[in-house]
């Protein structure tokens, strides 16, 4: 959260904000990731679970691309880039 409030006022403070969306170079993933996260997790109440939770889902993508690469990492670089 310290680095969200860097760079944010408090009412931007909004994962759908202008700022936000504006700091988040790919004009689609907030969206993303609040879908794959509801695909496993409750909806977050604040902002700040949110960024916890969406910390939880990535760390979860890392550990599936690892396991499908057979511990060799090649599996994170395809769920990374989309290949």
């Amino acid at each position: 959260m310290k680095t969200i409030e860097q760079f944010t006022a408090p009412e931007d403070r909004n994962i759908f904000s202008y700022v936000m969306e504006k700091h988040q170079k790919n004009a689609g993933a907030n969206g993303k990731i609040l879908q794959y996260m509801s695909q496993m997790y409750l909806y977050p109440e604040s902002l700040e679970l949110l960024v916890y939770v969406s910390q939880l889902l990535q760390a979860e993508a890392i550990r599936y691309g690892w396991n499908i690469s057979g511990g060799t990492g090649e599996g994170v670089w395809a769920v990374s880039t989309g290949s």
